[in-house]
C-alpha cells in the first residue's frame, strides 16, 4: 500500500516537474535598427525651349491706310475730326444713326445789335463743325434763340421784337434773317438781348420728314411740343446743362 502511494506521489512530481520544464522564457531584448539607404541621385535639368518669335508691330488706330504716316490732305485724310492734329482723338467712328438726338450751344453774345442777316460758322465758332453735309442730309435741326432764360422757337413770329425770324443752314454754318411780319423789310436787326443759339439735330429715323413743317407734325405726333425748349430736351433726355454734342 505505501508502495503504491509512492509511486503515486512520484508521478504526481514528476508531472510538475514536466509542467514547469515547458513554461516560455523571457523576452528577449530589440536588435539594433538597420542602417538607413543612401539618398537617390538628382535627374538632370531639361534644357529651356526655344524663344517664340517677336509679332509684327501695329498700326496706330487712326492710320487709316497703314503707312505708318500722319495725312493730313488726300484721298486717306487721317484728321477725321478736323483739328489739324493727328492723334488718338481721330480714332473715334462716325455718329451712328440711332435715335438720341444731339444739341450744339452757340455764344452769340458779341453778334453787334442791329446786324442782320447774322452767319454763324466755324471761323468764329469752332463747335459749328459738327454741321457736317452728312449730318445736316441725316437731321432735321430745330433752332432756339435765347436771353439765357426765355427760349424761342425759329424759323417764326418773335412778337415781343416784332420781327419774323427765318434761319438756313449749310456745311458749318448757320444764317439768321430778320424782317418785319410780312417779310418784305429787313427791320432792326439782332437784338442784343440774345445770348445763346441752341441747334438740336434730330436724327430723321425718328421723324417722318425733315421739313420744319414735317418735325413740327411728327413731334406734335408723338406729344411733343417743339416749340417748348424744355419739352424737347426732356423727350429726347438732352442734359440741359450739358454745354454741346
Amino acid at each position: 500500500m505505501k508502495l503504491q502511494r509512492l509511486f503515486v506521489l512520484g508521478c504526481m512530481v514528476a508531472s510538475m516537474a514536466l509542467v514547469t520544464s515547458c513554461s516560455d522564457g523571457e523576452d528577449g531584448a530589440p536588435g539594433k535598427n538597420g542602417i538607413d539607404g543612401k539618398d537617390g541621385t538628382n535627374g538632370t535639368n531639361g534644357v529651356d525651349g526655344v524663344d517664340g518669335t517677336d509679332g509684327a508691330d501695329g498700326i496706330n488706330c487712326w492710320d487709316l491706310n497703314g503707312d505708318g504716316i500722319a495725312n493730313m490732305t488726300g484721298e486717306y485724310t487721317e484728321d477725321v475730326n478736323g483739328d489739324q492734329v493727328v492723334d488718338a482723338l481721330d480714332c473715334q467712328g462716325a455718329d451712328g444713326q440711332g435715335t438720341t438726338a444731339g444739341r450744339i450751344i452757340v455764344d452769340v453774345s458779341a453778334v453787334v445789335e442791329g446786324t442782320n442777316p447774322v452767319t454763324l460758322d466755324t471761323a468764329t465758332y469752332p463747335e459749328l463743325a459738327a454741321l457736317t453735309q452728312e449730318v445736316l442730309a441725316t437731321h432735321a435741326v430745330l433752332v432756339y434763340l435765347s436771353d439765357g432764360g426765355t427760349y424761342i422757337s425759329i424759323p417764326g413770329r418773335v412778337e415781343f421784337l416784332d420781327l419774323q425770324y427765318d434761319v438756313t443752314f449749310a456745311t458749318g454754318a448757320v444764317l439768321i434773317t430778320m424782317s418785319d411780319y410780312d417779310g418784305f423789310d429787313v427791320g432792326p436787326g439782332w437784338s442784343d438781348t440774345l445770348t445763346e443759339v441752341h441747334i438740336v439735330l434730330i436724327p430723321t429715323t425718328d421723324l417722318a420728314g425733315k421739313s420744319q413743317a414735317d418735325v413740327m407734325a411728327s413731334l406734335k405726333g408723338l406729344g411733343v411740343d417743339a416749340n417748348d425748349y424744355h419739352e424737347v430736351m426732356r423727350y429726347f433726355e438732352i442734359d440741359e446743362y450739358q454745354p454741346n454734342i
